[in-house]
């Protein structure tokens, strides 16, 4: 019984630390200002990408994110486009310089996890 307690202890402290450490994606959660500021930063490059690949976003709404600390803030976004379509946006906010888009995945649902 004591070496199972102290396995659980472990695993509980290690799973908490991975939340918080840098290089580690955080729990998925509601967009906050700070999430909003930075997606808004990019929005127009986001939506010149979406028209490129013939999608015509009728909404630009995000609605939940993870985010991770290295070497500046990576954002993993969800954004509603409309119609119950829904992109991933990975976003990097460095020390240093404007927002990158990393990457958009499209032909998401409100269900698929920010992965």
């Amino acid at each position: 019984m004591g070496l199972l307690s102290l396995v659980c202890c472990v695993l509980a402290v290690s799973g908490a630390l991975a939340q918080s450490l840098p290089g580690g994606w955080g729990e998925t959660r509601p967009v906050d200002q700070r999430t909003l500021q930075v997606v808004y930063s990019v929005r127009y490059e986001i939506m010149g990408r979406l028209y490129s690949m013939n999608l015509i976003p009728t909404d630009f709404r995000p609605i939940l994110y993870r985010g991770r600390v290295a070497a500046g803030t990576g954002y993993l976004v969800k954004i509603h486009i409309g119609s119950g379509r829904f992109i991933h946006a990975d976003l990097f906010d460095p020390l240093n310089g404007p927002v990158e888009i990393l990457d958009i995945e499209v032909g998401k649902t409100y269900y698929d996890p920010l992965v």
